[in-house]
């Protein structure tokens, strides 16, 4: 395996194997069953973590196919499986798709503990798995739904943070229970998950959902929300407690028949009640107009949020692409200053990050870096500076005029993904609104390094 492939594709098979999980061909057909009950049958389809593809492999001939796939040697076995779907390889937290521009999800979302930095759709730090169905549930049209696997505790967990994110944008119309040895055939595991079906609201519209927020105990020291204390008919099997590593209690699904016969079952009720509730795939085109791109997302990979200046104008990252970007006149000498110091901090740490001498290119970038900050606290003051306003309020415990910080706009520069790193370059002394510069501008600076490595993993 280490001889096929290069060092890049084995670091990316290596960080996708731990939440990585394949789907039982029936449970995928019993999924587009379902979704053709509710009345798809064309549209715009995402899945995140399509794997090689078996989901694509089960659907109807009219779906249009958008798969996310972190592992590239097997989003390509995908896209040579499935040419006509738009297969990319890359993170769920960088795919950019406009809000609110997909008919369809569908797949077995990844699952763990770990959390991916999307300041856009993850801005709780929720687990990947919760992470995933919060992104899923925004990119979907009103009236379009959502059919995905994921872990036991997107509903189990006790912190309902995440579930009340979901709720807020859709409404649950089912959910089904599998058993502890559902993907054992497939994926090797015996994790308990469950088979959730969503359909996405129109902003501002009551909810219509089952409930799901809450959780009470099942047994000692195990949750089980409460959809399924009123559905246990759509539990695929007996629950139980088991033991898990450690001695702590472990919820344990026993299986009790087929489980792809009892699956088809338990989601032509979910159908059945949400057709009777005219809860149908009705996906409507959002109410705001898409801004027009001046630059496609295909031509640059830069997070969201990323400000740039193009000409004497700006622009902001944003689903479609770079966007216009309206700055006050009055800040737009800062908020290029701002960006230049930006583009040349960034530079040199990707300098000193690739190697362990100093070079002639990393003195060049250290001497610009200087220019750069000198010219700007010559002209606008430190970085950090602010000022105080009286709020009205008085602290009741000294009597004193309680004040609040107001910070310069700076054009929105505050936004930008990489801001932070800018912050950094200065050592502020809030006291007396001192600014001295940071080891960065003499030497390397690890702290730095690491600041910036956050700001774009």
């Amino acid at each position: 395996m280490q001889q096929l492939l290069s060092r890049e594709e084995l670091e990316a098979a290596r960080l996708s194997t731990l939440n990585a999980h394949y789907t039982d061909p029936a449970y995928a057909s019993a999924v587009w069953d379902a979704v053709g009950r509710l009345g798809f049958q064309e549209g715009r389809v995402l899945e995140a973590g399509c794997g090689s593809g078996n989901f694509l492999g089960a659907a109807p001939a009219g779906a249009r196919f958008v798969g996310v796939e972190l592992d590239p040697t097997t989003a390509a076995i995908a896209q040579a499986r499935y040419p006509d779907a738009d297969i990319r390889a890359e993170s769920f937290a960088e795919t950019r798709l406009p809000e609110q521009s997909v008919d369809l999800v569908v797949g077995n979302v990844p699952f763990g503990r770990v959390a991916l930095h999307d300041k856009r759709h993850n801005a709780g730090r929720h687990s990947i798995h919760n992470h995933f169905l919060i992104k899923g549930i925004h990119l979907l049209k009103p009236g379009g739904l959502m059919a995905v696997i994921t872990s036991r505790y997107t509903l189990d967990a006790q912190n309902p943070a995440a579930r009340r994110e979901l709720e807020a944008a859709g409404d649950l119309l089912g959910a089904v229970r599998l058993p502890s040895g559902a993907h054992r055939g497939a994926a090797g595991t015996d994790v308990v998950t469950d088979l959730l079906v969503f359909r996405r609201r129109q902003d501002g519209a009551s909810s219509r959902s089952e409930a799901f927020e809450r959780s009470a105990q099942h047994g000692a020291g195990v949750a089980v929300n409460e959809y399924f204390h009123r559905h246990p008919e759509h539990v695929l099997g007996e629950m139980t407690l088991g033991k898990a590593e450690g001695g702590r209690p472990e919820l344990i699904v026993r299986e009790q028949g087929d489980v792809g016969e009892q699956l088809g079952a338990a989601l032509k009720q979910i159908v059945s009640h949400a057709l009777q509730a005219g809860q149908r795939f009705e996906p409507q085109a959002p109410e705001f107009d898409q801004q027009t791109p001046v630059a496609q997302v295909g031509q640059s990979k830069q997070p969201y949020g990323y400000l740039a200046v193009e000409g004497d104008d700006f622009t902001v990252v944003a689903d479609l692409g770079a966007v216009p970007l309206s700055v006050p006149r009055t800040q737009r000498p800062e908020l290029r200053a701002l960006l230049g110091l930006r583009d040349t901090a960034v530079a040199l740490l990707e300098a000193e990050a690739g190697t362990n001498d100093d070079t002639p290119k990393i003195d060049q970038l250290r001497a610009e870096l200087n220019r750069r900050y000198d010219g700007y606290t010559s002209q606008f003051g430190p970085i950090n500076r602010f000022s105080y306003r009286r709020t009205g309020r008085t602290d009741p415990k000294t009597g004193e005029a309680k004040l609040a910080k107001v910070r310069p706009r700076q054009g929105g520069f505050r936004k930008d993904p990489f801001a932070n790193v800018v912050y950094a370059l200065e050592h502020f002394s809030e006291s007396d609104q001192v600014a001295r510069k940071a080891t960065i501008f003499e030497e390397r600076a690890g702290a730095l390094v690491c600041l910036w490595t956050k700001q774009v993993r």
